[in-house]
């Protein structure tokens, strides 16, 4: 399955729902709203530089920007080290 690498997560913003929300230049904007034909609202996979999965929701969509929600998913089986 394809996914969406995202930009480095430390600087998005905490959301309330523990995820980040995290603002997108125009070269990413692009590509999901004109290539993969996605919107505001529209849920699709992602992953971090490294490998963390996350679901990822289209937010606020403007002229050569958008803002996506980021949730960390749980990965069944995965070892969490601290």
């Amino acid at each position: 399955m394809r996914r969406f690498v995202l930009p480095p997560l430390p600087d998005g913003i905490p959301s309330r729902d523990g995820g980040r929300v995290v603002n997108l230049g125009p070269k990413d904007t692009k590509r999901l709203t004109a290539v993969l034909r996605l919107g505001s609202g529209d849920t699709f996979p992602g992953i971090d530089a490294d490998g963390i999965l996350y679901s990822c929701t289209i937010g606020e969509v403007g002229r050569g920007i958008c803002t996506l929600l980021a949730v960390r998913e749980e990965q069944p089986g995965a070892l969490v080290l601290e």
